[in-house]
């Protein structure tokens, strides 16, 4: 087969591991050479079903296989055609049989990213994430914005609930700020301004800048350090 014929199922096999669920996680965070070799493997899967598929056509309705070859005159050029066409129809079909979401947690855990591991426990259970930065500033807060391990993630959002700083020298926790009380008096003040409002306190947060994270419980923090009743603005 002519080289330049298998570059169609070379795309072929490039759409399907860039579409299709169980593919697609993986095939964003490949390098060059490596996301080629996946696009050409399972190119060269749908080249031999596309083979197998045209002698069928070509004992079966003979006369297709001669309109093809009157339409175009290159030999092997149905068989490499049907396998782009298998890359560019199939996704969708396997697609209905596996679930974005599962196949999101599967790429999270393949990775072993476990960053990624608990902004992603921290959204699916609606739980506060505690991160803690170079310059010791601390955060505690909801992760805004769904988590999409398609793509390496440099900043996250987080709607802070309390926030402090890690003491210097003896790396305690200390709690200054509530915004929780701020965000109750803007309900009561005003329902609408609350949408404008808590945009306001969206902090952007760099991974690079992240020392630690984890899962924070407010209920069980409390118990041994009560928060601050304070309301101070930074």
């Amino acid at each position: 087969m002519p080289f330049n014929l298998l570059l169609l199922p070379l795309l072929g096999g490039y759409i399907f591991i860039s579409k299709c669920n169980k593919t697609l996680f993986d095939s964003k965070r490949h390098s060059g050479q490596r996301l080629l070799i996946e696009s050409a493997v399972w190119g060269l899967i749908f080249l031999i079903i596309s083979h197998i598929t045209s002698k069928f056509l070509i004992s079966t309705f003979p006369a297709f296989y001669e309109w093809w070859k009157w339409l175009v005159p290159f030999r092997h050029s149905g068989v490499a055609f049907g396998a782009f066409l298998i890359g560019l129809c199939s996704w969708p079909i396997v697609n209905k049989f596996s679930s974005r979401r599962h196949e999101q947690k599967k790429a999270i855990e393949k990775w072993n990213d476990y960053l990624e591991i608990i902004l992603d426990q921290a959204l699916e259970n609606t739980k506060q994430l505690m991160v803690t930065l170079k310059n010791g500033k601390v955060y505690i807060g909801f992760v805004l914005w769904p988590f999409n391990p398609e793509y390496d993630r440099k900043y996250i959002f987080i709607l802070p609930t309390v926030s402090g700083y890690r003491n210097k020298d003896t790396h305690e926790l200390e709690l200054t700020t509530q915004y929780t009380s701020v965000y109750k008096q803007m309900i009561e003040e005003e329902a609408e301004r609350l949408v404008l409002g808590v945009e306001d306190f969206r902090i952007l947060v760099p991974i690079s800048e992240i020392v630690s994270a984890h899962l924070f419980d407010s209920l069980a923090f409390e118990k041994f350090n009560p928060l601050p009743s304070a309301t101070e603005e930074e």
